[in-house]
């Protein structure tokens, strides 16, 4: 069993008798309500000793003004003992039985025995646990979980913990306690953009071109580069923080687990244990971004050839379960989870993509929730040619058959010679105006349960001779950027929820 430093818990017990104070709460227990800790920020505080919050096994928790997230305190939790363990609880709240609630906090770390993973926040039914982990060393991490309430539950509280056998020291503060929206649907545009540029500058990019979402790699590579389970904290705590400003900011991040493996594989990964190592990947990616992600593509266009690695199903499957084994509340028949899974094809090389799609399914149905194409009209001599947009029935064909959701992952029209930048601009009137939207619009009208759900932009910005952009690599807007934002913005409200 893994072993981390610093863990932040939150019980969802059914018990009868706690020994520490329950906290009073008048508030209407709707799926839109806080019911955050009292004093989650420590700012009250008796002495050094935050008030609402207690130490077991005579632990005494302690403010500080060394590392503070915001206001004037957080607390420090501090362990020097290799043989016990530290451990500080808030009141307790009651719970509701079969509600979905989010916990988070930022956590500092300033010093850990432990080098991979040292710290750890956890939704606890009962035990064991699931954890979400953290142990990026020098800066503010911010750790989110979300998990369903047992039916029997009546308690619910925060915990902090430092591991027996940890030596170190972290700062909690702003803990978050709230039950989480029950609606999936929302209001924002079915458009998704692709982003492969520095994830800070882009939020205001992507918020103005009226999209709801982006869409990233997140390659395995970058994540576990040098051996089984040793992770780079300092990546994930960079992603953790993104997530959260794009969830602010109401944009979602669509998580492309692995990125396209035939280049994003560690050199560690070989055909004997790929199966094991990727569901264990996948499941970290589920356990540590679950809170913050809901679409999450597996691997990309595994059936082109630079990106194709490894058995399809095996692919498929072994990463599906991954995520639900970090969601203790999914099922085998994928119908109470609280994410969805994508698959996508390319269409602009295989010879037959929709052969590709229904093997797939063949072999993974139980694994896939939408079925996606890549597809770029016009942008290559030997097909798909402009204006051809009979694959997205050929896409809804498939949908219908299999029972599953619609995607174009990647879209677009490169400023490459011959096209220029007016170029580009006519293709977003010619080819999404006029075919994609009145397509679209019309298939999810009539086939709400297999509708479009994301329609993706490949990409934001230039990079280097990959000129997909609607920006320029430096940043400024291309002629197709202001076509593709008005075109965007339609994408909102039936039939196009996402």
């Amino acid at each position: 069993m893994w072993r981390f430093a610093l863990l932040g818990t939150i019980l969802f017990l059914a018990v009868s008798a706690w020994p520490f104070p329950i906290a009073s709460s008048d508030e209407d227990a709707s799926p839109h309500i806080t019911v955050s800790s009292r004093n989650a920020g420590f700012e009250e505080t008796v002495g050094t000793t935050p008030a609402h919050w207690y130490g077991l096994a005579g632990v005494i928790p302690t403010v500080s003004g060394v590392r503070v997230r915001q206001g004037r305190y957080s607390l420090r939790l501090a362990d020097s003992s290799v043989t016990s363990s530290v451990r500080v609880v808030s009141e307790t709240l009651p719970c509701v039985g079969q509600a979905r609630y989010r916990a988070a906090t930022w956590l500092y770390v300033e010093s850990a025995s432990y080098t991979n993973g040292a710290f750890r926040f956890s939704i606890v039914f009962s035990f064991p646990s699931d954890q979400v982990s953290g142990g990026a060393l020098g800066i503010w991490d911010y750790l989110s979980i979300e998990k369903v309430a047992p039916s029997n539950c009546e308690w619910v509280w925060v915990e902090l913990e430092s591991l027996a056998g940890n030596v170190g020291a972290a700062y909690f503060d702003n803990v978050e306690l709230m039950l989480a929206p029950s609606g999936l649907e929302t209001d924002s545009s079915i458009w998704a953009v692709t982003v492969h540029t520095d994830p800070a500058i882009t939020l205001g990019e992507t918020s103005d071109l009226g999209v709801g979402h982006q869409r990233f790699d997140f390659p395995w590579s970058s994540f576990e580069p040098a051996q089984p389970g040793s992770y780079d904290w300092g990546v994930i705590g960079g992603w953790r923080a993104h997530l959260r400003n794009a969830n602010q900011v109401g944009i979602d991040v669509l998580a492309i687990v692995g990125g396209s493996l035939g280049t994003a594989t560690p050199t560690w990964v070989n055909e004997g244990n790929f199966a094991n190592e990727w569901f264990a990947f996948c499941t970290f990616v589920g356990r540590e971004f679950g809170a913050s992600v809901f679409w999450y593509q597996m691997a990309n266009e595994q059936n082109w050839f630079p990106h194709q690695r490894f058995d399809d199903a095996t692919v498929f499957n072994q990463c599906f379960a991954g995520i639900s084994a970090s969601d203790s509340v999914s099922d085998l028949g994928h119908r109470t989870s609280f994410f969805r899974s994508i698959v996508n094809a390319a269409t602009y090389g295989p010879s037959c993509w929709t052969c590709d799609l229904t093997d797939w399914l063949g072999s993974a149905s139980a694994s896939i929730d939408v079925v996606a194409i890549d597809h770029y009209p016009g942008e290559w001599p030997g097909g798909p040619y402009d204006e051809d947009w009979s694959h997205l029935d050929l896409l809804a064909g498939i949908a219908i058959a299999w029972g599953k959701l619609s995607s174009v992952m990647e879209t677009g029209r490169s400023t490459a010679s011959p096209c220029d930048q007016n170029c580009q601009a006519n293709w977003v009137l010619n080819n999404i105006h006029d075919h994609v939207r009145p397509t679209v619009y019309a298939h999810n009208a009539d086939h709400w349960n297999n509708r479009y759900v994301l329609l993706g932009w490949y990409k934001l910005r230039d990079t280097g001779d990959n000129v997909f952009g609607l920006l320029i690599e430096g940043g400024t807007p291309k002629a197709a950027y202001a076509t593709f934002r008005s075109e965007a913005s339609t994408y909102t409200g039936p039939p196009f929820h996402s």
